[in-house]
């Protein structure tokens, strides 16, 4: 069923109510305008101002009844005082602080000051956080309803991108992603509000990246928050934060310069070893070339030993030869011995030269590759240390982390460790104010209700101009039609003109009565006619002025108001030769308007009479002076003002002392009746009359009648 807010203010009444259950501050008004830019909660006026949109809106409505209760709830459960104070106590412990100069902290340097500026800001941020959600979770024990409502409102912001960031992107603001990772935490872990389950997962995902190892310390101690059930538990538990994200900074940039030296080591170590490298080779080079050179010198000596064998065995064969030519057989038997005996002892030599050759060059050979292998072993063994030196480092951060280090538990490269490292220090030494949750769904609300066209605000909105402050249906018309029965009595007296018999006796003042003139020797002395009243009666005008400022909301002083202004002008109208003219003030853009004028009855203009507390001020003596000016165009026997108020007009309103002799010299008469206030401004005792209870209104009127107006 679709909710026009226009024709029916249920909608109106039930925001009223969750306001001020949860508040438990009584009369908590609700205020739904188009004037109103953000939503707001005034505790001092008891006031709730919504902006106008589409009330058949499920989001928008949604939205409007979790932020009452959000901002109800801190009605309820957070302590002002403790706040302030809190964030004062920052400031008194900062480095620097000499002392306050009207209500401003004063610090020996400005460095001082803004130092301190910016942590009490992160603490404020923080401190709100929590003390949200200590708010928010005795709130849902005590009114389920508002349980759900704050986790619907919740998750409606997390479906339009509130309070997550984009994953995408990694150069959010350090103070949005710190707080609100911490917001999200809380809300899901400590009130169990779902939020958008899907988008919460991938912001989460993406802050146990970002955090890495710091992110455990982190959720330990925001797990502490259920122990939270005050507004100073949410001060102690901000700065206690506060304080660990200052030490994981310091832990954070620790690593990031210990990544740097071991990058430095790394680096020098890698120089070494192409060093040791380029020497070994080098040493390879010169020992191929000093064994090339040694073969070189062999194989000449070789040569050598051969040609000298070539020509020995020459010189013998020559000889033999001719020694065969001088000798016998025998003496030719004995040289080929000789020779066979020489050749053997050449074959023998010369086998013994190859062979120490061959064990020559095999030992330098063997020495080559014994220098090869032992070069090789010297860099497997740099390879192997180095190895053993990275392993040992790992091993000494695994023993770290162990010991309860979780700033080591993660492998994160040097730019992992860059970045938390930045953004911790950005974030507490940030002065930006923190983004308030009450802010960012005021905004929210306002962006929704700025989107609706004006038709649909006609038809389904709620502004001042079209939802009545009381709903005079049947039941209240009969209780008002009820009152002006007993009223009319009183006010019929209005109708007599006190005039005087003419007689001869007129400038005496006195005048005789023949009935009691005949009775005189019977000892009747009283035969003078008294003044009385005449039965003529004359054309009467009457105009009811009645407050429709904000201040009426007080003890529903409107409601009486509207009620007794609808019984008087039904009593009035009922006279003859009476005419009643309406107004209220302020008007919905003027001072003052007219919602019945004298040739209109009030059942042609009934809705006009619903509204009672939509002024922001009390205009009270420029109502007087257009009534006044009014009267003084009619041609009344009669002219009458009454006015409706609780009492204290504007401070630039026109002054009313001044007004009344105004009234007077024009023949007006003025009279005030007080509603649930002991004084009007203005007006002397003897010109209004205080009513509590409309009930009350028929005595009051009496007397109204009796003792002001016929005086």
């Amino acid at each position: 069923m679709t909710n026009k807010l226009s024709k029916s203010p249920r909608q109106i009444e039930r925001l009223r109510n969750i306001a001020n259950v949860i508040s438990g501050i009584p009369g908590v008004e609700v205020i739904i305008s188009s004037a109103v830019s953000v939503p707001c909660f005034n505790i001092i006026d008891s006031r709730v101002s919504l902006p106008d949109g589409d009330y058949s809106d499920p989001v928008f409505v949604a939205l409007c009844e979790g932020y009452i209760c959000h901002e109800a709830g801190h009605g309820r459960y957070t302590s002002k005082d403790v706040w302030f104070n809190s964030q004062d106590a920052v400031y008194e412990s900062s480095p620097g602080f000499k002392g306050w100069e009207k209500k401003v902290p004063v610090f020996d340097n400005r460095a001082d000051k803004m130092k301190a500026l910016a942590k009490v800001r992160r603490i404020a941020g923080l401190m709100n956080l929590f003390d949200d959600v200590q708010m928010e979770k005795r709130t849902g024990l005590a009114y389920e309803q508002a349980k759900h409502r704050l986790a619907v409102m919740y998750a409606i912001l997390c479906q339009k991108g509130f309070y997550t960031t984009d994953t995408t992107k990694l150069d959010a603001n350090p103070v949005d992603i710190i707080e609100w990772y911490i917001l999200s935490k809380l809300r899901t872990d400590v009130l169990g509000q779902e939020g958008d389950k899907a988008i919460l997962d991938d912001f989460f995902a993406y802050s146990e990246k970002l955090f890495g190892p710091l992110r455990t310390e982190i959720d330990l101690l925001l797990k502490k928050a259920h122990g939270v059930n005050s507004t100073e538990d949410a001060s102690k538990l901000a700065i206690e934060l506060f304080e660990l994200l200052n030490r994981l900074k310091e832990e954070a940039n620790k690593q990031k310069e210990q990544q740097d030296s071991q990058q430095q080591d790394g680096q020098q170590q890698d120089s070494q070893q192409q060093d040791g490298q380029q020497q070994d080779s080098q040493q390879q080079d010169g020992q191929q070339q000093d064994g090339q050179q040694q073969d070189s010198q062999q194989q000449d000596s070789q040569q050598q030993d051969s040609q000298q064998q070539d020509d020995q065995q020459q010189d013998g064969q020559q000889q033999d030869s001719q020694q065969q030519d001088g000798q016998q057989q025998d003496g030719q038997q004995q040289d080929s011995q000789q020779q066979d005996g020489q050749q053997q002892d050449g074959q023998q030599q010369d086998s013994q030269q190859q062979d120490d050759q061959q064990q020559d060059g095999q030992q330098q050979d063997s020495q080559q590759q014994d220098g090869q292998q032992q070069d090789g072993q010297q860099q497997d063994s740099q390879q192997q240390d180095d190895q053993q030196q990275d392993c040992q480092q790992q091993n000494s951060q695994s023993s770290n982390n162990d010991n309860g280090d979780s700033s080591e538990k993660s492998n994160f490269s040097k730019s992992d460790w860059v970045r938390i490292a930045d953004m911790l220090e950005a974030f507490v030494n940030s002065d930006d104010e923190s983004k308030d949750y009450h802010d960012i769904v005021s905004n929210m609300i306002d962006q929704i209700a700025g989107l609706v066209p004006s038709e649909i605000k006609k038809e389904f909105g709620g502004d001042d101009s079209n939802v009545p402050d009381l709903v005079i249906d049947l039941p209240v018309y009969n209780e008002a039609l009820r009152l002006s029965h007993a009223l009319s009595g009183s006010l019929s007296v209005l109708q007599q003109a006190e005039v005087r018999v003419k007689n001869k006796t007129r400038d005496r003042g006195v005048s005789f009565d023949n009935r009691r003139l005949i009775q005189a020797p019977m000892g009747v002395r009283d035969i003078f006619k008294a003044q009385g009243l005449s039965k003529q009666r004359g054309q009467i005008g009457v105009v009811i002025l009645r407050d429709n400022s904000a201040s009426m909301v007080y003890d529903s002083r409107y409601e009486h108001a509207i009620k007794a202004d609808l019984a008087l002008t039904l009593a009035l109208e009922s006279l003859s030769k009476v005419h009643v003219s309406n107004m209220i003030f302020p008007g919905h853009e003027s001072f003052y308007e007219v919602i019945k004028p004298f040739n209109m009855t009030v059942e042609e203009t009934l809705p006009a009479f619903e509204y009672g507390k939509k002024g922001r001020w009390t205009p009270t003596g420029y109502a007087l002076k257009a009534a006044i000016q009014i009267l003084q165009e009619c041609q009344f026997d009669r002219k009458i003002i009454l006015i409706l108020t609780d009492g204290q007009p504007s401070k630039d309103d026109l002054y009313i002392p001044s007004l009344m002799e105004m009234a007077a010299k024009s023949g007006v008469e003025v009279a005030g009746v007080g509603i649930k206030t002991k004084r009007l401004f203005g007006f002397e005792s003897k010109q209004y009359v205080q009513v509590d209870d409309v009930k009350q209104l028929t005595r009051v009127v009496n007397d109204l009648v009796f003792n002001i107006l016929i005086n």
